[in-house]
C-alpha cells in the first residue's frame, strides 16, 4: 500500500513491482497495489508518461473508503492515508507477511520488490499457497 500518490516514492515502488512482474507470475504470486487515492487520481497518474513511460498493468485499488487499509493495519487514522506497506496474503486470507514502513520513509525501489520475490521463494510460499497475493499497500 502507499500513502498519497504524489511522492516521488511512490511510483519508483510501483515501478519496481511492474518490472518484477513476470518473475511473480511465473512463480504463481498476484500483484495489486493500493493506495487510499481515488480512481480518477490513479487514472489521471498512469496516463502521464513522464511519470510512468510504460503502461502499469498490475491492479492498483483506490482505497478510497480505506477498509482495505484499515484490514492490514496500515492506515493512519488521523490523516486518513496508508503507511508504506507489503503484505503477502495466501489463498485462504491469512497474512504470511506485512511489512510497513512511515509514511516518509522510502523504500529501495531496486531491493524492497526482489526481496519481496526472494522471501516468497525461501519461505516456499510461492508454492505452498500456490496463487498468493501480495498486496502493496
Amino acid at each position: 500500500m502507499t500513502g498519497l500518490r504524489l511522492t516521488v516514492v511512490c511510483p519508483t515502488e510501483i515501478k519496481g513491482f511492474q518490472r518484477l512482474l513476470g518473475e511473480f507470475s511465473d512463480d504463481g504470486v498476484a500483484v495489486i497495489g493500493a493506495s487510499t487515492d481515488s480512481f480518477y487520481s490513479h487514472q489521471a497518474w498512469f496516463a502521464d508518461r513522464e511519470i510512468f513511460p510504460r503502461e502499469i498493468t498490475h491492479p492498483v485499488l483506490a482505497d478510497t473508503s480505506h477498509s482495505v487499509s484499515r484490514a492490514f493495519g496500515v492506515l493512519k487514522e488521523d490523516d486518513g492515508i496508508a503507511y508504506r506497506a507489503t503484505v503477502v496474503v495466501d489463498p485462504n486470507g491469512v497474512v504470511r507477511s506485512l511489512a510497513i514502513n512511515d509514511i516518509n520513509v522510502g523504500r529501495s525501489p531496486a531491493g524492497k520488490e526482489q526481496s519481496t520475490l526472494i522471501w516468497l521463494r525461501a519461505s516456499g510460499a510461492h508454492e505452498a499457497l500456490s496463487v498468493s497475493r501480495t498486496i502493496d499497500v
